[in-house]
């Protein structure tokens, strides 16, 4: 296991910047850096707001080593996870075989295996996970339905009047995004640290309509599109979106800690970007979504069904300004990754979040870091190990 990097001090103005959207923070793009401690510990922290998400009773699922002998035989590929850590800005990085075994992993700059590292908009894909459990549950009417059919708030919006499928697609006649899927830069750190603004004034101030807004039926890069999924799963179940999704997501992972989702000043969840687990719990999440895109077809049951659609291309990725590694876009996770040969799907978040499921071999990536400038190392190293 990689020693933890020495941590040099944090001023408070870094971690305004960070989250402020001042700089150009489009995913894949440029050398942005974020304060690592703000990453797996500040986040945490007062003045954040955030509410647990508690793993329930059930049994862990077990993430064995894997054996010595296959272990020996993937040296190679151990050597370029190693490299990876080393040279860049890593805080977490964990390799998960087909079988589930742990081929690698390592913890830097002072992160460590207990700390919920929050994953940005890895987020999305979570909030996908539960959105598609409250459609199997029966509890939001259909993909087809309009959101605002759920929760009053999103009545007289663009994002209440997409339907559930447009919102998880990302094309909702909502605000042309500024920054990062911010609706005006700034915005997140006026939501979740300095709690000035909330997700149900966004909602209404920014699915107004008018000359900026976005073509419904058209991908753009929203955050408010995943906020409004979470104020529709969260009128559907009647309790707090992050409660439902403990109960339908992350007590039945097999999770050995409880999670963390921030909130604002209302206790709105933070959908789009305020998720964090421990990096083998983020693991775990991404195997138990493995295993329902991988299920044989006389297995197949409805969230199985709605993961492997999620996780294919539903609309094509035509932006010049965000993720530009990916042609397609699922229901919150990314798809066709050029940079990487064999089928894949991917969760990503800002800074360096990436989360890559090669689908042939079950092999998973889980990567948390602080900086962007060194994925198309990652896509290349992944792409190598997935093909062995």
């Amino acid at each position: 296991m990689t020693q933890p990097s020495r941590w040099i001090g944090l001023m408070p103005a870094a971690v305004l910047t960070a989250l402020s959207g001042l700089t150009p923070l489009a995913f894949g793009q440029g050398a942005n850096r974020l304060p690592a401690e703000l990453i797996y510990r500040d986040w945490l922290k007062p003045p954040f707001k955030w509410a647990p998400v508690e793993k329930g009773s059930g049994a862990v699922r077990e993430l064995p080593d894997a054996a010595p002998a296959w272990r020996d035989s993937a040296k190679s590929t151990i050597d370029d996870a190693k490299a990876l850590v080393e040279r860049h800005d890593v805080l977490g990085l964990l390799w998960l075989e087909g079988d589930g075994s742990v081929l690698f992993e390592a913890y830097k700059q002072g992160a460590a295996a207990t700390d919920r590292m929050i994953g940005y908009s890895l987020s999305k894909s979570a909030t996908s996970v539960a959105i598609g459990q409250a459609l199997c549950d029966g509890l939001l009417a259909s993909m087809d339905a309009p959101a605002e059919r759920h929760a009053d708030a999103l009545k007289g919006t663009a994002y209440g009047a997409a339907t559930i499928k447009e919102l998880l697609t990302m094309s909702s006649a909502g605000k042309v995004p500024e920054a990062a899927g911010q609706p005006v830069a700034g915005w997140t750190t006026a939501l979740l640290r300095t709690q000035s603004r909330t997700i149900r004034e966004g909602l209404v101030e920014f699915g107004s309509g008018g000359k900026d807004a976005s073509k419904r039926g058209q991908f753009e890069y929203k955050n408010l599109d995943a906020y409004a999924l979470g104020f529709a799963g969260a009128g559907a179940s009647k309790e707090p979106f992050h409660n439902y999704f403990a109960k339908a997501v992350w007590q039945k992972i097999g999770a050995e800690a409880d999670a963390a989702w921030l909130i604002d000043r209302n206790g709105d969840t933070a959908t789009a970007e305020g998720f964090g687990a421990r990096l083998r719990d983020w693991g775990r999440f991404a195997l138990y979504v493995r295993d329902a895109v991988k299920v044989d077809a006389g297995q197949s049951n409805c969230l199985s069904r709605y993961l492997q659609e999620a996780t294919t291309t539903q609309i094509s990725n035509d932006s010049d300004r965000i993720s530009k590694d990916f042609r397609g876009y699922g229901y919150m996770f990314w798809s066709e990754n050029w940079r990487v040969k064999e089928p894949s799907f991917w969760m990503t978040g800002l800074g360096g979040q990436r989360i890559g499921v090669d689908l042939k071999s079950g092999r998973t990536l889980v990567l948390i870091s602080n900086a962007e400038d060194f994925m198309p190392a990652v896509y290349r190293v992944f792409d190598t190990w997935a093909r062995q």
